[in-house]
């Protein structure tokens, strides 16, 4: 991985670590190494005060899942719906995941303004 790709994951960590603490958590970046013993986000003295193990990724180009948000996104708005975008995502062999956009995450988490 070049200097340059570790600099945007970094900045992008930064970024959802504000995040969080907009919603009231006090968090930091995780410590970073090659087999994880903390997520990139935890909570700053305690990872029980913070309940999501998040791991933060920052693509040039996105893949199927990006692909699907953005299909749902563009038929939301051609429907003419105000509901949020969820996609399901579920690789062969692997586990079921949900993706939403923070803002969504903001308002399900409990933590964000309706």
């Amino acid at each position: 991985m070049s200097r340059s790709q570790r600099t945007k994951g970094h900045t992008y960590e930064r970024k959802i670590a504000a995040f969080y603490r907009e919603l009231g958590y006090d968090v930091r970046r995780g410590a970073q190494a090659h087999e994880a013993v903390e997520p990139d986000i935890c909570g700053r003295n305690s990872n029980e005060a913070f309940p999501w193990w998040v791991e933060c990724a920052h693509y040039a180009r996105g893949g199927l899942v990006f692909r699907k948000f953005k299909q749902a996104v563009r038929d939301t708005v051609r429907a003419k719906s105000k509901k949020p975008v969820v996609v399901h995502v579920h690789e062969t062999n692997g586990e079921d995941l949900v993706v939403v956009t923070l803002e969504h995450w903001r308002k399900i988490s409990g933590k964000g303004s309706e």
